[in-house]
């Protein structure tokens, strides 16, 4: 239905409305608490429920609140204990709904029940939930007498709660109300069914000031909240209960303070869903729902809760922060825009990074860090030694692994000491192996010196690199786009996988012979060697083939060929290989989920967690040193485990 807001918008540290989305609702619940530092009232809270029948039109009370609530029952001749509220979830779903789809006046500055009730039947024949004849009909149900259960008088107070006329023999409770703080508020829940209705009219108004109606309220005190909530026929039930949640939500310190400060109704929202973060429910079943709850000895405040949300804004600013610094624009960014004056955009990195630069150290002395530089020791040695070996055949090893090493520590503790941001990774990756390759080619075609071209190819790198930290031109970064990243990230990953699986290929084809004597001992498996040529003593002008015969092992090595019928191959490598690197991954991913688990402390978990792919790497390689195919063999240790001895 079409409802009427107020349009002010309250700030929170000045974040957008896109900005707060990307919260959760607790964290905006902080933000919005974080402004109100004065107390919230208590609010003494009353639910009336409309009767119609053939005795009497009326508004009847039915139930109220302060910390617990009350029910008139005993048909209608007695208040009960007070008992703890207890909710179901369909019904705070349904109050959700009422208050994000229904009329919602926040600071509404009436002066009588009359303005009030003509608001919401304005806003209700708007919305076309009702005829326009039907207007008056609303009107005279909304004034039906309001009557409340007096206990010390044991009787009933009834009186029209729209009407002006003055009555001095008007009943209330002075009794309860001398017993109630001095700075007390009401909030008037009003709920029914309706016959003319065809869908339900709820309506959530907060006074800007706060009014007393003597005729609608038990105690003589000002109102400040009202919720209206008419349903068709057949729905009383329904609308009672919706009221009973909302009359239970405001004893709720964090609620009721969102509801004396918002002028929002996603506030609201926030608040109910921050109520439900809080609530304990209870399976089917295993809690007869008629009992009722006792209110305990020792009341429980909120304020760890209040405490906890207080402590919640730092976090929230700290979290949009981070979105919005992965979600912000290159446009938007700082850092890359052009400063228009020679080396402005180096000067304007320095005086941001100074504040930063110790604690860009320092911080890696947390345990996680440590865990983070292990990880990445691992993970940038895995890549330099890879592609070292990769340019060690494309250079015909004019550059192999040592190099990469060596230049990649000494680079990266350069960069890391006088760069503006020490975490960039240094080292070397696909397209770098690309580049030198076609930079290999290049020389080889044209008959350069490959080592003196490359170092000064790199010299007029690091020129036009000068020059363009001069003259700002990484400003030009900004028209790189997200795609182009994740293309390069995706380009290197696929050749890590490539390189690995192609790594196990040459394992395969690398294998060793092993000789069975199984035939004719002349028949047996030999290695020989036929890239000797000499020339034929007894004819000169002719040459033949010298065959050499070396031992298996190193047959491979020497590009030998095998002969013989007892030449069986040895798969003890490839296995060893294929179950190393099963295993490496299995570890270290399954101990990677461990931290989500339900075994062990949190403390062991997470450093599980921390170090699983270190763990994985030197597990993995312990067993590859200590039963490896150059030690016994993984066949030996197979046989060993299964039947107990070598074979």
């Amino acid at each position: 239905m079409s409802v009427t807001d107020d349009t002010h918008n309250q700030p929170m540290f000045n974040f957008t409305s896109s900005q707060l989305s990307k919260l959760t609702p607790s964290m905006r619940v902080a933000l919005l608490l974080h402004f109100e530092e004065e107390d919230t009232p208590l609010l003494f809270i009353e639910m009336s429920e409309l009767i119609k029948n053939e005795k009497s039109n009326e508004w009847r009370e039915s139930s109220r609140w302060i910390k617990f609530e009350e029910d008139v029952e005993g048909d209608w001749t007695r208040w009960s204990k007070p008992h703890v509220a207890t909710l179901s979830l369909p019904n705070i779903t349904e109050l959700r709904s009422c208050i994000l789809n229904g009329i919602f006046l926040m600071d509404a500055d009436f002066s009588n029940l009359n303005q009030i009730f003509e608001k919401i039947i304005t806003e209700t024949v708007k919305s076309k939930l009702i005829a326009e004849n039907k207007k008056s009909e609303l009107q005279n149900l909304l004034c039906l007498p309001a009557v409340q259960f007096i206990k010390k008088s044991s009787k009933w107070r009834c009186k029209n709660p729209c009407s002006k006329d003055e009555d001095n023999t008007s009943i209330n409770n002075f009794d309860m109300l001398r017993r109630l703080p001095i700075n007390i508020e009401v909030c008037n829940i009003l709920v029914g069914e309706v016959e003319f209705l065809q869908k339900s009219v709820a309506g959530l108004i907060r006074l800007k000031n706060s009014i007393i109606f003597e005729k609608l309220s038990e105690i003589p005190a000002p109102t400040k909240i009202i919720f209206i909530l008419l349903c068709p026929k057949g729905h009383l039930e329904e609308s009672k209960r919706i009221g009973r949640t909302l009359g239970t939500m405001l004893t709720d310190e964090v609620f009721r303070k969102i509801m004396y400060t918002t002028k929002i109704r996603e506030h609201i929202i926030d608040g109910i869903d921050e109520f439900l973060s809080h609530v304990t429910i209870i399976p089917p079943g295993a809690w007869d729902t008629n009992s009722r709850l006792e209110p305990p000895e020792v009341m429980h405040t909120h304020e760890k809760r209040l405490q906890k949300l207080k402590h919640m804004v730092h976090h929230s600013k700290n979290h949009l922060e981070v979105i919005e610094d992965f979600d912000e624009d290159h446009e938007s960014d700082p850092t890359l825009k052009r400063t228009g004056r020679l080396c402005g955009g180096l000067i304007e990195d320095i005086k941001r990074k100074i504040p930063w630069y110790k604690s860009d150290f320092t911080d890696a002395l947390d345990m996680q860090c440590v865990a983070t530089i292990l990880f990445m020791y691992f993970a940038l040695l895995a890549p330099i030694v890879t592609f070292g070996g990769l340019l060690e055949d494309a250079t015909n090893q004019r550059m192999g692994a040592i190099e990469n090493i060596l230049s990649g520590a000494l680079c990266g503790v350069i960069y890391s000491l006088f760069s503006g941001q020490p975490l960039t990774i240094i080292g070397s990756t696909g397209p770098i192996l690309v580049f030198e390759t076609i930079l290999y080619d290049v020389c080889t075609n044209f008959n350069f010196e490959y080592l003196p071209f490359r170092f000064w190819v790199y010299i007029w790198t690091a020129v036009i690199l000068f020059m363009i930290v001069i003259t700002d031109l990484s400003a030009l970064v900004s028209y790189i786009t997200r795609f182009t990243e994740e293309s390069f990230a995706t380009l290197i990953a696929i050749i890590f996988i490539y390189e690995a699986l192609l790594k196990m290929v040459k394992i395969g084809n690398h294998l060793d012979m092993v000789d069975y004597l199984d035939g004719d001992f002349n028949d047996s498996c030999q290695c020989i060697l036929k890239n000797y040529t000499s020339q034929n003593d007894s004819d000169p002008n002719t040459t033949m083939d010298v065959l050499y015969t070396v031992p298996l092992r190193n047959c491979s090595a020497l590009k030998g060929q095998y002969i013989g019928t007892t030449c069986h191959t040895v798969y003890d490598k490839l296995l060893m290989s294929l179950l190393l690197m099963i295993g490496t991954f299995f570890i270290s991913t399954k101990l990677k989920e461990l931290r989500h688990s339900c075994y062990f402390p949190t403390f062991i978990r997470r450093i599980l967690s921390d170090f699983a792919v270190m763990i994985a790497i030197v597990l993995m390689t312990s067993i590859d040193i200590q039963h490896g195919p150059e030690e016994d063999g993984l066949l030996n240790l197979l046989a060993q485990i299964l039947i107990g001895q070598p074979l």
